[in-house]
């Protein structure tokens, strides 16, 4: 999936180990030796799994299925600023984006947790456009028939995702940097 990755965005430089999250927790002096985590899952970004709220593409394949993702998740204080901010002054783009066909489709809505007060500068923008709220900007879509995961065109079925995500990734990439 990098190398894939790789030839639609430049930035991605990373190796499958930057990507990749641990499974297993330290086992050697615990009674409980089942791993932490009964899934496999990774980030493509250009930071990789070091910084989760890089828009690039989150997936994790397990027994109970296929999850695939992307967006801001867990931003700080500044980030959210300037991704509010680029929201607010883009608002045509980022609803043409949010609103796509394509994009519906495969992913459904913007999710994120919202906050209940805005700042000032946010509030009248907010009445047209509630994203304001949000505090994480991320879309998922989960297939929970695990017999997806043995799909023979499985890295073409998420390079599907990755690039109907793209657009709204490049514009919350747009906006932090």
């Amino acid at each position: 999936m990098i190398s894939r990755m790789q030839k639609e965005d430049p930035e991605i430089n990373i190796l499958p180990k930057e990507a990749i999250f641990r499974i297993n927790r330290d086992l050697r002096f615990s009674k409980d030796k089942k791993p932490y985590k009964e899934w496999v899952s990774a980030v493509i970004s250009k930071f990789g799994k070091r910084d989760k709220s890089y828009p690039g593409i989150y997936f994790h394949i397990g027994k109970k299925g296929l999850m695939l993702g992307g967006g801001m998740h867990m931003l700080e204080k500044e980030d959210l600023d300037k991704v509010r901010h680029y929201i607010q002054k883009n608002s045509a783009e980022f609803t043409r984006l949010v609103e796509d066909k394509e994009f519906k489709k495969i992913f459904g809505e913007l999710k994120g947790e919202k906050n209940k007060v805005l700042p000032e500068e946010y509030k009248k923008d907010a009445e047209k456009q509630p994203y304001l709220f949000n505090k994480a900007f991320y879309f998922i879509a989960e297939y929970k028939d695990p017999k997806v995961i043995l799909k023979s065109d499985l890295a073409e079925f998420m390079m599907t995702h990755y690039k109907s995500g793209k657009g709204l990734s490049n514009f919350l990439k747009k906006a932090i940097n």
